[in-house]
């Protein structure tokens, strides 16, 4: 029984990583953009205040 605990404790542990490491990856380079450090490009937004589908 404990070896299950801890299989649904490690996978909830990895699937938390996993999201926050793939909104960072987003948020930086849009926070950058905002600060002029990167090109305004990484900043756009639709009406929704969402990035855009594609950066064309």
């Amino acid at each position: 029984m404990g070896e299950i605990v801890i299989a649904a404790g490690l996978i909830v542990s990895v699937c938390g990583a996993y999201l926050s490491w793939t909104i960072m990856a987003a948020e930086v380079p849009f926070l950058a953009a905002t600060h002029k450090a990167f090109p305004r490009l990484f900043a756009r937004q639709n009406s929704n205040n969402a990035p855009p589908p594609h950066c064309g």
